[in-house]
């Protein structure tokens, strides 16, 4: 399905400015792949790889199946969807379902597991951080409804007790057009100073919970759910930046991105369900942020702030 460049962009219920100097397409990498020090040199300049059709077809369509036989068996589907259209019952939302992917034994998390954890995925991995790599146990299945996207953020407010050299990793689980509403990141926002001394030194789980409105701030001041903003058109403007995201991510793509980048998602304008999977990489030799050290939930013990 081609989207219609005339129609409205939003993300998280805000209006994008689609015009060139606020908006643009993510950069292809691909002819760097033989280049270890070229690689490096982009990921540091740009903060983020996008590497179309990267990854194997077939590995990625078994954990979008598995994920929609989880989905089917729940009864929140459409009865005449499809695998190929994932399609919600009117009335249902969801967002983030981690409790799918990281199922023991299950079969979409063994999928998951098996995908993310690929010798082509871990090999460029251990090209860019420099040695051997660990995944996070703890992966990310986004099954997003229609409706809003995610607010913009960097994840190292997430999982900053350990290193602080992480890479993510974005898996689309199926071809994700504009409508559909995928990954946005701003142009050059991993080298930004304010946020990197400021909003990048906070532990989301070191403020308030007991705030359930997002739009209430922080102890730090900024929005609930480690957000740095609500609308990201305005903090693209305060910090200069260009949004970007592809014309539509395939089947196969791969995008790879430091903790620092502040990303996040257009809205689902459509009528069926987005699901990516995303997860965590860092350098076997240092620490791990103990919350995702493993994939048992109970592990995650959380420590958090009553304002």
């Amino acid at each position: 399905m081609e989207f219609e460049m005339n129609r409205k962009l939003t993300s998280n219920g805000f209006e994008i400015d689609m015009s060139p100097s606020h908006f643009g397409w993510l950069n292809d990498s691909s002819d760097l792949l033989d280049n270890d020090i070229a690689l490096c040199e982009r990921m540091a300049k740009d903060g983020y790889l996008y590497l179309p059709n990267y990854i194997d077809v077939i590995s990625i369509r078994k954990a979008r199946d598995a994920v929609f036989e989880d989905l089917v068996n729940e009864s929140v589907l459409d009865e005449n969807c499809t695998v190929e259209e994932i399609v919600p019952k009117n009335g249902i939302e969801m967002r983030l379902r981690t409790d799918i992917c990281n199922k023991k034994d299950s079969a979409a998390k063994i999928a998951i597991d098996q995908l993310t954890g690929s010798s082509r995925i871990l090999t460029l991995l251990c090209r860019l951080l420099g040695g051997p790599v660990k995944r996070f146990e703890w992966m990310w299945l986004r099954a997003m409804t229609p409706g809003k996207g995610t607010a913009p953020h960097c994840d190292i407010v997430f999982m900053g007790r350990g290193t602080t050299n992480i890479y993510t990793a974005w898996i689309p689980l199926g071809n994700i057009n504009l409508q559909v509403g995928g990954l946005i990141i701003l142009e050059g926002s991993h080298r930004c100073e304010i946020l990197r001394k400021g909003y990048c030194t906070m532990d989301v789980d070191a403020i308030c919970t007991n705030m359930n409105n997002q739009s209430q701030p922080n102890a730090a001041g900024y929005p609930g759910y480690g957000a740095i903003a609500l609308d990201i058109t305005q903090l693209q403007k305060e910090l200069n930046c260009r949004l970007l995201t592809a014309r539509e991510y395939k089947m196969g793509d791969f995008v790879i991105f430091s903790a620092y980048t502040v990303h996040g998602s257009l809205d689902n304008l459509s009528r069926e369900i987005r699901l990516s999977v995303d997860t965590r990489y860092q350098l076997e030799s240092e620490s791990i942020d103990e919350r995702w050290a493993t994939g048992d939930p109970s592990t995650r013990v959380v420590k958090n702030m009553i304002c």
